[in-house]
């Protein structure tokens, strides 16, 4: 999908495309441009609007996925530690507004049904984007308004459906405020649900009786 974002007027997705753009136009040490996405709830909802289910995306909020190491972008952009390194996560400026910026990387065991012990760096957004909860928020925006969808997000918003990414048992026994996201999800956009991740919020709830 392409999203022409020149027709979207809000200044903080300007700026945060700017940096997306920016990061890419770096290379790596073999030679490869580096990639940069904007992740999260501002594609979902750029992808409803698009898909005409809002009027227009409310934009208050950018994450930004990348394979750029922390140490390259401190090096190439003005930056503040959030206390997040340890997961691969730092604040970058751009025209002085900060973004969370987010190596790629893949979770390690949760063993407190929260937050990830560990984390492992990796150079493929695809593997970032399996870690996370929902397909709808498993999609990466491109500085030039190219939507990466490995998981079928754009279709389950097409049809309004909230679905798991992966193995939805995992999912929530991962994070188990993942299922109380998903509600939210269904009655602030109307969704529905896919059976399989129901039953699974079910299955995880179950286990805490």
């Amino acid at each position: 999908m392409k999203i022409e974002l020149d027709t979207i007027q809000n200044d903080l997705l300007k700026t945060g495309m700017k940096l997306a753009s920016a990061i890419s136009r770096f290379k790596t040490p073999d030679n490869r441009l580096y990639q940069a996405y904007l992740v999260g709830g501002c594609v979902r909802d750029i992808v409803r609007w698009k898909l005409g289910q809002i009027e227009f995306p409310e934009i208050h909020d950018i994450d930004i996925a990348t394979n750029m190491p922390i140490a390259e972008l401190q090096k190439n952009f003005r930056t503040a530690s959030n206390n997040g390194e340890a997961h691969g996560t730092i604040l970058v400026f751009m025209d002085g507004i900060p973004f969370e910026v987010t190596q790629f990387r893949t979770d390690g065991k949760y063993t407190d049904g929260r937050r990830p012990d560990s984390v492992k760096f990796t150079d493929d957004f695809m593997q970032d984007c399996a870690r996370r909860d929902f397909t709808i928020n498993a999609m990466g925006l491109t500085g030039n308004g190219i939507v990466f969808d490995y998981f079928g997000g754009i279709k389950d918003i097409e049809r309004k459906w909230i679905r798991a990414v992966g193995d939805p048992v995992q999912r929530f026994s991962e994070d188990t405020l993942r299922i109380m996201r998903g509600i939210r999800f269904m009655i602030n956009f109307d969704y529905g649900i896919s059976d399989k991740t129901f039953e699974a919020m079910k299955t995880v709830v179950d286990k805490y009786k």
